[in-house]
C-alpha cells in the first residue's frame, strides 16, 4: 500500500527472513511481559494492543504473496520460533513459494553473521534465493 500510495509498482520480488523477530508483535507482547525486552518494546509499541497488530506482519498475511525464505536458529528466541513457523505455515496455506530452513546449533547473533560468510550454506541459500527471484 506504501508503494501505490506513492504511485510506484511493488518493486519487492521475494522476502529474506533471517532469525526475523516481530512477525506478531500482538502475541508476543501479551505473553512475554516478563521478558526482559518488554519494556523496550512497550516503548516502541506503546501499551494499546491495536498498534501491537498494526506492526505486526502476520497481521497482513492476507495480502502477502511474494516468495519467502526463511531462516531459523535452532537455539534462537522461542518467540522467533513459533512465530516463523505460523508465517511459513500461513504462507503455504496460501500457496505463497516459501521455504524454511533450521540450523539447529544457531542462536540469534549467529544466525545474523553467518550471513556474510560466503562458504557458508546459509549464504548461499540467500544468493540463490535471490538468482530465483
Amino acid at each position: 500500500r506504501f508503494f501505490k500510495a506513492n504511485g510506484i509498482s511493488n518493486p519487492v520480488k521475494g522476502m529474506i527472513l533471517d532469525d526475523a523477530f516481530g512477525m506478531d508483535m500482538y502475541q508476543y507482547l501479551t505473553s512475554s511481559s516478563n521478558d526482559h525486552f518488554y519494556k523496550g518494546f512497550i516503548q516502541t509499541f506503546t501499551t494499546d494492543s491495536a498498534e501491537w497488530q498494526k506492526g505486526s506482519p502476520l497481521t497482513y498475511l492476507s495480502a502477502i504473496n511474494n516468495p519467502h525464505l526463511i531462516l531459523v536458529g535452532g537455539r534462537t528466541y522461542p518467540s522467533i520460533q513459533v512465530q516463523s513457523g505460523c508465517l511459513y505455515e500461513g504462507l503455504l496455506a496460501k500457496k505463497v513459494p516459501a521455504t524454511l530452513y533450521w540450523r539447529p546449533r544457531k542462536k540469534h547473533i549467529g544466525m545474523i553473521s553467518y550471513m556474510f560468510f560466503g562458504w557458508d550454506r546459509q549464504y548461499r541459500m540467500i544468493l540463490d534465493f535471490m538468482k530465483e527471484y
